[in-house]
């Protein structure tokens, strides 16, 4: 089962797309909707049928399916007309467009905020099941653990039904934003070397800018001090 899960771990990172890819959405009606969470769907595709997990969307007149095998880069995103007539058109694929997309799928409840997304693929859930799944990383500031949240979903689109946690290491780059964080609040207090202390405030505010404590201490120096930093970091 381990075995089975490193190499389901590694699909993921292997097809997880460039952050520069452009968004999947420039290929989706500006006004189409999300239609419920990631589910499972069985599509002919390249000439193969099999189960994908898979994102849909719907307009006035169409509804498009997004279709993932790991990674953010899906896999294909088809449309069905709504006008009667059901015909499916291919919009893309990787296989026949050399430009590269990514889909970023809605963060669900039970996974931290600060957990981005892998990919979305298709599993095999603990009672055998084969379900769509996602994959998330979360190294969040203050936290001394990187944690992956492997994410199950309901195979009819109703939503996450439970998930687990692998801890993945080390958060270095959260220990050493926290030093920082400490060092520099305390040489604030202290009354001395301010340029200092701020340089180490925007060093864990620049590590981690989602969380509330570094802003904090970073937007509550002054306009002048910041600048100073950024200045001597120029010199």
């Amino acid at each position: 089962m381990v075995f089975a899960r490193t190499i389901l771990f590694a699909a993921f990172l292997l097809f997880s797309g460039s952050s520069f890819a452009q968004s999947c959405l420039s290929y989706i009606s500006s006004d189409a909707q999300t239609i419920g969470d990631v589910a499972l769907c069985r599509v002919r595709h390249n000439g193969e049928t099999r189960n994908f997990a898979c994102q849909r969307y719907r307009d006035n007149d169409r509804i498009y399916t997004v279709l993932f095998d790991g990674g953010v880069e899906p896999k294909a995103i088809y449309a069905t007309n709504l006008a009667g007539n059901d015909s499916v058109q291919l919009v893309w694929s990787n296989e026949l467009s050399p430009k590269q997309i990514s889909c970023h799928l809605s963060r669900p409840h039970i996974v931290p905020r600060s957990a981005t997304l892998l990919g979305a693929a298709v599993c095999e859930s603990e009672d055998g099941k084969t379900v769509p799944c996602a994959l998330y990383h979360d190294e969040a500031a203050r936290d001394p653990l990187i944690r992956q949240h492997m994410v199950y979903f309901d195979a009819m689109g109703a939503g996450p039904t439970n998930k687990e946690v692998f801890v993945m290491g080390r958060n270095d780059r959260a220990f050493m934003a926290e030093l920082a964080y400490q060092l520099g609040k305390s040489k604030l207090s202290s009354g001395c070397c301010h340029q200092q202390a701020a340089a180490y405030l925007r060093y864990a505010y620049e590590s981690f800018p989602a969380s509330n404590v570094y802003q904090r201490a970073w937007f509550s120096l002054s306009d002048a001090a910041r600048a100073e930093v950024k200045e001597s970091l120029v010199r």
